[in-house]
């Protein structure tokens, strides 16, 4: 069955991601690109699992779209994180159409609250 199959790859990437985790540095955080991949692979895992399972699920692109809310949460609190440590620069490439995105956002929530 090609779901027991994806399974298997899909858990096969998360080892390697933990050993990766686990072979670094001492006493060191992982990587933003390991950190980025293993949210990719739960991403991944969470959509995978969404479409295997849609006669249980019920509405999928319900599902799909908390999983993408919580990713964009996540990722909007990671740039503030960094921008708090400095880590990206104020003036840094993209934030402006992030701000603009943001606002769009914004304004597209309180249009859908109102109503």
């Amino acid at each position: 069955m090609i779901g027991d199959e994806v399974r298997s790859q899909i858990s096969e990437v998360r080892r390697a991601i933990e050993l990766i985790d686990v072979e670094g540095p001492q006493g060191a955080t992982s990587s933003e690109g390991v950190r980025d991949l293993g949210q990719a692979v739960d991403n991944l895992r969470q959509s995978i699992w969404a479409v295997l399972t849609d006669a249980q699920v019920g509405d999928l692109n319900e599902y799909i779209g908390k999983v993408r809310v919580a990713r964009a949460t996540q990722r909007c609190g990671d740039v503030l994180v960094e921008l708090a440590a400095a880590a990206i620069a104020p003036n840094a490439s993209g934030l402006d159409a992030l701000k603009g995105t943001l606002r769009q956002l914004v304004g597209a929530l309180q249009t859908d609250v109102d109503e």
